[in-house]
Protein backbone atom coordinates (compact mmCIF):
# COMPACT_ATOMS: atom_id res chain seq x y z
CA UNK A 1 0.00 0.00 0.00
CA UNK A 2 1.41 3.38 -1.00
CA UNK A 3 1.83 5.62 2.01
CA UNK A 4 1.54 9.37 1.87
CA UNK A 5 3.82 10.59 4.65
CA UNK A 6 2.25 14.06 4.83
CA UNK A 7 -1.45 13.47 4.13
CA UNK A 8 -3.52 14.97 6.96
CA UNK A 9 -0.63 14.98 9.44
CA UNK A 10 -1.47 14.77 13.10
CA UNK A 11 0.84 17.42 14.40
CA UNK A 12 2.84 20.42 13.25
CA UNK A 13 5.59 21.68 15.49
CA UNK A 14 7.18 24.98 14.55
CA UNK A 15 9.71 24.45 17.32
CA UNK A 16 9.45 28.00 18.70
CA UNK A 17 11.56 27.14 21.72
CA UNK A 18 14.31 25.53 19.66
CA UNK A 19 14.39 28.30 17.11
CA UNK A 20 14.31 30.96 19.77
CA UNK A 21 17.44 29.45 21.24
CA UNK A 22 19.36 30.05 18.01
CA UNK A 23 21.76 32.96 17.98
CA UNK A 24 19.89 34.56 15.09
CA UNK A 25 16.44 34.04 13.68
CA UNK A 26 16.08 31.65 10.72
CA UNK A 27 14.55 34.44 8.66
CA UNK A 28 17.56 36.71 9.12
CA UNK A 29 19.99 33.88 8.43
CA UNK A 30 18.07 32.41 5.50
CA UNK A 31 20.39 31.34 2.71
CA UNK A 32 18.14 31.00 -0.28
CA UNK A 33 17.74 31.80 -3.96
CA UNK A 34 15.94 35.07 -3.45
CA UNK A 35 19.08 37.05 -2.52
CA UNK A 36 20.41 37.01 -6.09
CA UNK A 37 24.09 36.46 -6.73
CA UNK A 38 26.36 39.06 -8.32
CA UNK A 39 25.18 38.12 -11.80
CA UNK A 40 21.57 38.81 -10.95
CA UNK A 41 20.70 35.13 -11.12
CA UNK A 42 19.22 32.91 -8.44
CA UNK A 43 21.83 31.30 -6.23
CA UNK A 44 22.97 27.84 -7.30
CA UNK A 45 22.69 26.49 -3.77
CA UNK A 46 19.91 26.84 -1.22
CA UNK A 47 20.86 25.75 2.27
CA UNK A 48 17.85 24.26 4.08
CA UNK A 49 19.68 23.25 7.27
CA UNK A 50 23.19 24.12 8.45
CA UNK A 51 23.60 24.58 12.21
CA UNK A 52 19.94 25.56 12.32
CA UNK A 53 16.78 25.52 10.21
CA UNK A 54 17.22 28.07 7.43
CA UNK A 55 14.21 27.33 5.24
CA UNK A 56 12.07 30.15 6.70
CA UNK A 57 9.32 27.56 7.09
CA UNK A 58 8.04 25.13 9.70
CA UNK A 59 8.46 21.56 10.85
CA UNK A 60 5.80 18.88 10.59
CA UNK A 61 5.99 15.57 12.41
CA UNK A 62 4.71 12.52 10.54
CA UNK A 63 4.36 10.46 13.71
CA UNK A 64 4.12 11.41 17.34
CA UNK A 65 4.85 9.38 20.45
CA UNK A 66 6.93 9.22 23.59
CA UNK A 67 9.53 7.07 21.86
CA UNK A 68 10.18 9.50 18.99
CA UNK A 69 11.97 12.84 19.11
CA UNK A 70 13.80 15.28 16.83
CA UNK A 71 16.42 17.72 18.13
CA UNK A 72 17.43 20.44 15.68
CA UNK A 73 20.14 21.72 18.02
CA UNK A 74 22.11 18.57 18.78
CA UNK A 75 25.78 19.19 19.56
CA UNK A 76 26.70 15.51 19.27
CA UNK A 77 29.52 15.49 16.73
CA UNK A 78 27.94 17.56 13.92
CA UNK A 79 29.41 17.27 10.44
CA UNK A 80 30.11 20.98 10.27
CA UNK A 81 29.57 23.96 12.54
CA UNK A 82 28.32 23.33 16.05
CA UNK A 83 24.90 21.68 15.61
CA UNK A 84 23.07 19.00 13.66
CA UNK A 85 19.69 17.24 13.63
CA UNK A 86 19.28 14.23 15.91
CA UNK A 87 16.42 11.82 15.19
CA UNK A 88 15.67 9.23 17.85
CA UNK A 89 13.07 6.46 17.68
CA UNK A 90 12.93 3.42 19.90
CA UNK A 91 10.64 1.53 17.52
CA UNK A 92 7.57 1.96 19.69
CA UNK A 93 4.17 2.89 18.25
CA UNK A 94 3.53 6.42 17.05
CA UNK A 95 0.28 8.08 16.10
CA UNK A 96 -0.01 9.19 12.47
CA UNK A 97 -2.72 10.36 10.12
CA UNK A 98 -3.29 6.71 9.21
CA UNK A 99 -3.61 5.59 12.81
CA UNK A 100 -1.20 4.00 15.24
CA UNK A 101 1.83 2.26 13.71
CA UNK A 102 5.24 0.96 14.66
CA UNK A 103 6.45 0.81 11.07
CA UNK A 104 7.50 4.40 10.31
CA UNK A 105 7.87 7.91 11.66
CA UNK A 106 9.66 11.10 10.69
CA UNK A 107 9.35 14.77 9.91
CA UNK A 108 9.05 17.23 7.02
CA UNK A 109 10.50 20.70 6.61
CA UNK A 110 7.58 22.56 5.06
CA UNK A 111 7.15 25.89 3.32
CA UNK A 112 4.39 27.17 5.60
CA UNK A 113 5.34 28.47 9.03
CA UNK A 114 2.04 27.22 10.42
CA UNK A 115 0.28 24.02 9.36
CA UNK A 116 -3.01 25.91 9.20
CA UNK A 117 -1.58 27.41 6.00
CA UNK A 118 0.14 24.28 4.73
CA UNK A 119 -2.19 23.57 1.81
CA UNK A 120 -2.24 27.19 0.63
CA UNK A 121 1.44 28.09 1.09
CA UNK A 122 3.86 27.09 -1.65
CA UNK A 123 7.28 28.02 -2.94
CA UNK A 124 8.23 28.31 -6.60
CA UNK A 125 11.73 26.83 -7.02
CA UNK A 126 11.82 26.73 -10.81
CA UNK A 127 13.90 29.90 -11.21
CA UNK A 128 16.58 28.30 -9.05
CA UNK A 129 16.76 25.41 -11.53
CA UNK A 130 17.71 23.06 -8.70
CA UNK A 131 18.54 19.55 -9.82
CA UNK A 132 19.93 17.84 -6.71
CA UNK A 133 19.17 17.31 -3.03
CA UNK A 134 22.32 16.89 -0.96
CA UNK A 135 22.65 16.02 2.71
CA UNK A 136 24.95 14.31 5.17
CA UNK A 137 23.95 11.65 7.66
CA UNK A 138 25.33 9.06 10.06
CA UNK A 139 23.92 6.59 12.51
CA UNK A 140 24.53 5.92 16.14
CA UNK A 141 22.29 2.89 15.85
CA UNK A 142 19.79 1.49 13.35
CA UNK A 143 17.69 -1.61 13.82
CA UNK A 144 18.58 -4.28 11.25
CA UNK A 145 15.20 -3.86 9.52
CA UNK A 146 15.07 -0.05 9.63
CA UNK A 147 16.14 2.36 6.87
CA UNK A 148 16.22 6.10 6.31
CA UNK A 149 14.10 7.43 3.46
CA UNK A 150 14.95 11.03 2.53
CA UNK A 151 12.57 12.75 0.10
CA UNK A 152 13.07 15.92 -1.90
CA UNK A 153 10.77 18.84 -2.75
CA UNK A 154 7.19 17.87 -3.45
CA UNK A 155 4.47 20.05 -4.92
CA UNK A 156 1.76 17.41 -5.27
CA UNK A 157 1.09 16.11 -1.77
CA UNK A 158 -0.77 13.08 -3.09
CA UNK A 159 2.21 11.39 -4.72
CA UNK A 160 5.96 11.08 -4.52
CA UNK A 161 7.96 10.45 -7.69
CA UNK A 162 9.92 7.24 -7.09
CA UNK A 163 13.27 8.81 -8.02
CA UNK A 164 12.72 11.91 -5.89
CA UNK A 165 14.16 10.22 -2.81
CA UNK A 166 17.16 8.42 -1.34
CA UNK A 167 16.66 5.30 0.76
CA UNK A 168 19.14 3.07 2.53
CA UNK A 169 21.07 2.28 5.67
CA UNK A 170 23.70 4.58 7.17
CA UNK A 171 27.34 4.38 8.20
CA UNK A 172 28.64 5.10 11.69
CA UNK A 173 30.61 7.98 10.18
CA UNK A 174 29.34 10.99 8.28
CA UNK A 175 28.64 10.29 4.62
CA UNK A 176 27.33 12.54 1.86
CA UNK A 177 24.19 11.46 0.02
CA UNK A 178 22.48 13.03 -2.98
CA UNK A 179 19.71 12.35 -5.46
CA UNK A 180 18.04 14.04 -8.39
CA UNK A 181 15.06 16.33 -7.99
CA UNK A 182 12.14 15.37 -10.21
CA UNK A 183 8.54 16.38 -10.64
CA UNK A 184 6.91 19.79 -10.56
CA UNK A 185 8.74 22.23 -8.25
CA UNK A 186 6.76 25.34 -9.18
CA UNK A 187 4.47 25.04 -6.15
CA UNK A 188 6.36 23.14 -3.45
CA UNK A 189 4.64 22.46 -0.13
CA UNK A 190 7.62 20.83 1.57
CA UNK A 191 11.34 21.03 0.99
CA UNK A 192 12.52 17.68 2.37
CA UNK A 193 11.17 14.78 4.41
CA UNK A 194 13.11 12.31 6.56
CA UNK A 195 11.43 9.02 7.45
CA UNK A 196 12.67 6.09 9.51
CA UNK A 197 10.82 3.04 8.22
CA UNK A 198 10.95 -0.70 8.60
CA UNK A 199 11.53 -2.85 5.54
CA UNK A 200 9.51 -5.98 6.24
CA UNK A 201 6.22 -4.78 7.76
CA UNK A 202 7.54 -5.92 11.13
CA UNK A 203 8.34 -3.71 14.09
CA UNK A 204 11.99 -3.12 14.92
CA UNK A 205 13.98 -1.18 17.48
CA UNK A 206 14.13 2.05 15.51
CA UNK A 207 17.38 3.91 15.68
CA UNK A 208 19.33 7.07 16.44
CA UNK A 209 20.58 9.02 13.43
CA UNK A 210 22.07 12.44 12.72
CA UNK A 211 21.48 14.67 9.68
CA UNK A 212 23.40 17.80 8.67
CA UNK A 213 24.05 20.19 5.78
CA UNK A 214 20.81 19.81 3.84
CA UNK A 215 20.77 21.78 0.59
CA UNK A 216 19.14 22.07 -2.82
CA UNK A 217 21.72 22.56 -5.53
CA UNK A 218 21.98 23.31 -9.21
CA UNK A 219 24.46 21.07 -11.02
Amino acid sequence: MKRNWILKPLLLCLLPVLLASCENSPTKRLIGPEPYDSSGQWSGKWVVYDDQLRSDGGVMFIGWGEGFSVDFNSIERPYSGTKCIKVKWDGSDVTTAEGVTGLFTGFSLIVAKDYNYYSTTTKDLTSGAYTTVRFRARKEFLSSNTLLRFEGPIGDENSTPPDNAWQGTLSDNWQEYSFNISGNISSVHRFVTAVLKTTDNAKGNGGVIYIDDISLERE
